[in-house]
């Protein structure tokens, strides 16, 4: 298309002299004749021009595409390159998650030792439906159902058994290397008029529950300076709660060794409350009246 308009812009002189120079020739020409020929000549040079211009835009157009092309390859040559470095970076990380992973499996993640830990499988072999032990984590779990009654902190006579075994190991001198943490767990169900009254909330209860247990360990002789009770309440769920918020699975509570932070291992005698070696729970409160910690 444009070598042919380049060939009519080139030869559109020559038809124009041509046809000046037939003006010129013949007496018999009329006047008609040569305004016509004029007329036909004005036609051509305004289509010459019009051609002319539609040659540059063409020109450039092709000039303006060839510089996007350029452009469009320098661009793709830099997402080659980009895409070449995040390849190796991705490769490197991939490296370091398996190296990672290669130093984790040879780190023992909360495992006791194998006197403690054997003592530990044996109790929850013996009290199946209170007690279940995971050796991975260092953890007992009792389930709340059978270790208290429902909205209440009073411990079962098959907790007082369970407990009284669960001491007996603390007290060995494997177990001496660890500090043991008690925490209460509760579902998402509403508590009561009278559990709201006494441990005004689900963790109230919780924590609640959980002093009662270092409690009983501690008047069995473990030493209270090695014990901490806490409680979460409803917001550390095992299993999804359900919409009546009544989850037995969730109403528990986890007792957890781990390595020791005390600097002196106390011996000997107890406090009230269950707090061997430690300090005594403050039961007096202004004027001489008399104060219950979890009433």
């Amino acid at each position: 298309m444009i070598n042919a308009r380049r060939l009519l812009v080139s030869r559109a002189p020559l038809l124009l002299a041509g046809l000046s120079g037939a003006t010129m020739v013949g007496c018999g020409t009329t006047q008609g004749q040569y305004d016509q020929a004029l007329d036909t000549i004005r036609s051509l040079e305004s289509r010459n021009a019009e051609l002319q211009s539609d040659l540059q835009q063409q020109e450039a157009l092709i000039a303006n595409m060839r510089g996007n092309a350029s452009g469009a390859d320098a661009a793709a040559g830099d997402l080659r390159s980009e895409n070449q470095r995040l390849r190796s970076e991705l490769q490197g990380a991939l490296r370091q998650i398996e190296d990672f992973e290669r130093q984790l499996s040879n780190i023992s993640m909360g495992g006791l030792d194998r006197q403690t830990d054997a003592a530990l499988s044996e109790l929850a072999r013996r009290y199946p439906d209170l007690i279940s032990y995971d050796s991975a984590r260092g953890m007992l779990r009792f389930a709340s159902d059978f270790t208290f009654g429902s909205g209440s902190a009073e411990l079962s006579a098959q907790a007082e058994q369970g407990l009284t075994a669960l001491a007996d190991v603390l007290k060995t001198p494997a177990a001496q290397a660890y500090d043991t943490i008690v925490v209460g767990h509760t579902d998402s169900q509403r508590p009561g008029a009278n559990t709201r009254q006494r441990f005004g909330s689900n963790r109230g209860l919780s924590v609640a529950r959980s002093i009662s247990v270092v409690n009983a360990l501690g008047s069995r002789g473990v030493p209270g300076a090695k014990m901490q009770a806490a409680g979460w309440g409803e917001y550390r769920p095992q299993v999804p709660n359900t919409a009546s918020g009544n989850t037995p699975a969730n109403r528990r509570v986890e007792i957890f060794l781990v390595p020791t932070t005390a600097d002196i291992i106390l011996q000997g005698g107890s406090t009230e409350g269950g707090n061997a070696g430690g300090v005594g729970i403050d039961r007096q409160g202004p004027a001489g009246v008399r104060i219950e910690p979890t009433k």
